[in-house]
This record gives C-alpha cells, structure tokens and sequence, in this order.
C-alpha cells in the first residue's frame, strides 16, 4: 500500500521584505535594551533585566529568520507547515476569526480548534496556545486572506 500526498490547495509564505523589517526591528530594540543595560547610573537589577530583554529579542530574532525560510501549506486535510508540523486538522477547526478587533497576528487571521494542543512558535509565522492559533505575521494578507476565507466557506458548509 503506498501513501499518497495530501493534495496542496494553498501555500503562505513570508515576504523578504517583511522579513528583514521585522529583524531590524528587533534587532534595533535589543541594542537599546543593551545599551540602557550597559549605563553605569542603572540600578543592577535593570541592567540584568534590561540584559535578558535583549537576549530574548535576539533569541525571537534568530527564530523570524529561521521562519522567514518556512511556509504554511493548507491540504484537504490539515493546516501544517514546511516541517510537516500540523497546526489544525481542517475538521477540528471551530472557528475563523480576522476582525480588525481580535487578537491574531498582522495580516492573518486566528484559527480555534475542538482541542487544545500543544504549545509553539514560529515567530511570524504561527503561534498556539491551548484552542488558539494565530496564522501570520510576516505573510502578506494577499496571501492569508484566501485560505481564511476558504476555511470560513468550509465552516459554514458544516453549520448547513
């Protein structure tokens, strides 16, 4: 019996552009916590918090770049991404939501699910916590808005 390949409906990729903005940026942030760390008025405390700000900015840094490389991939089945990591099967998905009002990502859209899973990161890529996945960041909306709208379609033909 061979396995077959899920059949690829859509691809969400990063854009460059955004993806070296969004390292500048933090980058950028993380100097200045360095900076204001290294000031010899600061009390000590601030120093080594302002000192693990700036590691964790770096650490976050170093993770949009590796993202920066990756893609999320919708199939018939399943929202996953490039590593074959599954983010929502399509029939446990419960909800779409894109308002200019909820908590997602820029330019993406927030996917809940019938269970929790576990939690992960791709900085600017996804994100999920417990039921909650946030989709994008770094992926152009031309890109996003699609997929948001063929899950929303999907949703509502199960409600019928």
């Amino acid at each position: 019996m061979t396995d077959t390949e899920p059949t690829i409906i859509a691809r969400m990729r990063p854009s460059a552009p955004r993806v070296l903005l969004g390292m500048a940026a933090l980058i950028a942030t993380a100097v200045f916590c360095a900076g204001v760390a290294l000031v010899d008025e600061a009390p000590a405390l601030t120093r080594a918090a302002m000192l693990a700000v700036a590691g964790g900015l770096g650490w976050l840094c170093l993770g949009m770049w590796r993202a920066g490389r990756g893609e999320l991939i919708l199939t018939e089945d399943a929202l996953m991404d490039e590593r074959g990591t599954v983010l929502a099967r399509r029939d446990e998905i419960v909800r779409v939501d894109r308002g200019a009002f909820s908590f997602k990502p820029s330019n993406g859209f927030l996917l809940r699910t019938e269970k929790p899973g576990p939690r992960g990161m791709r900085p600017g890529l996804w994100w999920r916590i417990g039921r909650r996945i946030g989709v994008g960041g770094l992926v152009p909306a031309y890109r996003t808005k699609p997929v948001a709208e063929a899950l929303e379609a999907e949703l509502a033909g199960r409600m019928l």
